[in-house]
């Protein structure tokens, strides 16, 4: 029942971004990346590059950076998709205000596959009514608070080959909106609409053994027109 009240308000969100032209139908020059397993089902997972990408999870203000030890994402996919659904997770996070602890709420991130002219595709950050992502800053008293929303940019993908088949994630949103919440946030850059995110994921693929990972599959992207 909880799962399916949590699925329904997920819903109404998507809706009502749907509503506010996050999912536009992009340029006449879009193509959409289809991401493809060797076998179905799959769990999808993304990983911060192993080769020392940018691993920014959220930039406010150009100056405040926040960077975690441990930050990882998860999916299940049933075959062929242009749409990703993630339930995100950050642990051992630190920023130039001192630690940062991020909270999701139960909040997701769907990357549609549908890119403009530029090459990127849409990230949407979807939560339930009156749920945000929280970005806190015990040691200066602030909350940095993230409420659904589509940022510009998105995210870019690309084939690689390791052992397996695997996709290099280009997370780069910007003007991501946020409101800043405590006694401290006037000493904290940022303006409210200038968050960023500047991160190189890695997207593996693993057979799906009853909600856990199983061996490692090939895990590739297309694009169609």
């Amino acid at each position: 029942m909880i799962m399916t009240r949590t699925l329904k308000a997920l819903g109404v969100a998507l809706v009502a971004l749907a509503a506010l032209g996050g999912f536009s139908a992009g340029s006449a020059q879009a193509v959409t990346h289809d991401v493809t397993a060797s076998l179905y089902p799959a769990i999808v997972t993304a990983e911060p590059d192993p080769a020392g990408g940018s691993r920014k999870q959220f930039i406010f203000g150009g100056e405040l950076v926040v960077e975690c030890k441990e930050a990882g994402w998860e999916a299940t996919i049933v075959g062929p998709t242009s749409s990703l659904t993630f339930r995100p997770s950050y642990k051992g996070c630190t920023s130039g205000a001192g630690e940062a602890e991020i909270a999701t709420n139960g909040c997701i991130y769907t990357l549609t596959g549908k890119t403009d002219a530029n090459g990127h595709a849409p990230v949407h950050t979807i939560c339930e009514l009156e749920k945000q992502i929280e970005i806190k800053f015990p040691s200066v008293g602030c909350t940095t608070k993230l409420e659904s929303q589509t940022p510009k940019q998105g995210v870019r993908y690309t084939n690689v080959k390791t052992v397996h088949e695997e996709i290099t994630l280009h997370w780069t949103p910007s003007g991501i909106k946020y409101k800043k919440t405590g006694l401290g946030c006037s000493f904290l850059p940022g303006n409210g609409e200038d968050g960023e995110s500047l991160v190189t994921w890695t997207l593996k693929g693993y057979i799906d053994e009853e909600g856990t990972e199983g061996p490692q599959l090939e895990l590739t992207t297309s694009e169609t027109p």
